[in-house]
């Protein structure tokens, strides 16, 4: 039922608006009783009922007292939505099991509004706002259960202030999409090397070699700076390390859909998204090369997202 009325409500509003920033009103605006307010309005007939067969002037004054004050609730539970703002919207890229929210800027139009809730239906996450005094960004807080597209049609703001018996609610048009990537893989993964600018595989010295610079240590030569040595890698009895810094020949590596071990499709990618991650993290230039997919290698933010884009929609376009 509730679906039903929701679905209703966002067409009419559709017809009085295409997005934001939206100014509630009482176009845009519906009221229903709770089930509180149905239970009050059986004892008001209850009261009516006992008033007229007993014929006592108490129990009138008493019903149509309950009445008056079910009347005004309804009246300024509406107008605690009236005039309400929604101004804007956004959902950040965000991976699966990790909390990231939908942030949505909301002006209370001049005056203190009490009890708003501010509602997602496709994700099942909701906020709230118990006094709004001046204009304030509020995240709507969820985790996401499976990565590619997350589409955000409808905000649903309501009300039951101030006694519950109304439920005053907005179906606000947002229209937003954003990526949700895998989960990255817990644990050690390993980093998929590549000589820079050739074909094949490196030795296994030259890999470690490397491998160890991504990290950020490498091995101590003769007249490097006593400062920059890496006491805490140096301490696990290897020899001894120096701090790397990253030179104009970089390292470059290839995550590919075989280095991701022989698991489900889902356990290599979540495999590849930590790859790319901490490949980005160290500064690395890095390619990736899926089943139909391959992205030649570079490096720096864009890049990254990129990438994680490619894993996030794979087998799904």
């Amino acid at each position: 039922m509730r679906r039903f009325v929701d679905a209703l409500a966002s067409r009419l509003v559709r017809r009085v608006s295409r997005g934001l920033p939206l100014i509630l009103d009482r176009r845009t605006i519906f009221i229903l009783p709770t089930a509180q307010g149905l239970v009050m309005s059986l004892v008001i007939w209850a009261l009516l009922l006992g008033s007229i067969n007993y014929g006592r002037s108490l129990g009138y004054l008493i019903t149509f007292f309950v009445a008056s004050v079910v009347i005004v609730s309804a009246v300024w539970t509406f107008n605690e939505l009236r005039g309400v703002g929604v101004l804007k919207a956004r959902i950040p890229e965000g991976f699966v099991r990790e909390t990231t929210a939908v942030e949505v800027v909301i002006s209370p139009g001049g005056r203190l509004r009490h009890g708003l809730k501010l509602e997602i239906g496709e994700i099942g996450a909701a906020a709230w706002s118990e006094r709004l005094s001046a204009t304030r960004s509020l995240e709507i807080r969820f985790r996401p259960v499976k990565r590619g597209r997350l589409s955000v049609k409808y905000l649903r703001v309501s009300s039951r202030y101030p006694l519950s018996l109304f439920r005053a609610w907005s179906m606000v048009p947002l229209d937003l999409e954003t990526i949700i990537y895998p989960a990255p893989a817990r644990g050690r993964v390993p980093i998929p090397l590549a000589e820079y600018g050739g074909e094949s595989p490196m030795s296994g010295a030259r890999a470690s070699s490397i491998a160890m610079e991504i990290h950020g240590v490498r091995e101590y030569q003769p007249g490097d700076p006593f400062h920059r040595i890496a006491w805490k890698a140096s301490a696990k009895g290897q020899g001894l390390f120096t701090k790397a810094a990253w030179s104009a020949r970089e390292p470059e590596a290839m995550v590919t859909w075989a280095g991701a071990g022989g698991g489900e499709t889902e356990e290599r990618l979540r495999v590849m998204c930590a790859q790319v991650i901490g490949l980005a993290g160290a500064g690395a230039r890095y390619g990736l090369e899926l089943p139909g997919t391959r992205i030649e290698p570079a490096s720096g933010k864009e890049h990254m997202r990129r990438c994680l884009r490619a894993l996030a929609l794979f087998d799904q376009e």
